[in-house]
């Protein structure tokens, strides 16, 4: 019983780890042939707390349907600033699918 439960958590584990992969290439696809472009507002918050081991970027904001949706911009304070614009792609089934257009430059 105990073996079994082992294999089970280590099958869960890299399910879970395949699931986000592809869930990653397939949003990706499916933003490149299907994507809705709008604009997004650059805020100050960083997309992450841990300025030494990684990159910092400046996270962006849009509305959809009265909802606010976000994501890493890309940008750092060399490139870009709060309040600035970008164009994002989203999908409108999921708009919390989204990147900024340059990603797929």
């Amino acid at each position: 019983m105990r073996k079994f439960i082992g294999r089970l958590l280590v099958y869960a584990c890299v399910g879970w780890i395949f699931y986000h992969i592809a869930l990653y290439f397939v949003g990706n696809f499916l933003l490149r042939i299907s994507g809705v472009k709008t604009y997004a507002v650059i805020t100050a918050e960083p997309s992450s707390n841990s300025r030494r081991y990684t990159k910092v970027y400046y996270m962006y904001s849009f509305s959809y349907k009265g909802n606010v949706y976000k994501g890493n911009s890309l940008i750092n304070s060399s490139t870009g600033k709060p309040g600035d614009s970008i164009e994002v792609v989203f999908l409108e089934g999921y708009p919390n699918i989204n990147r900024p257009s340059r990603f797929f430059k």
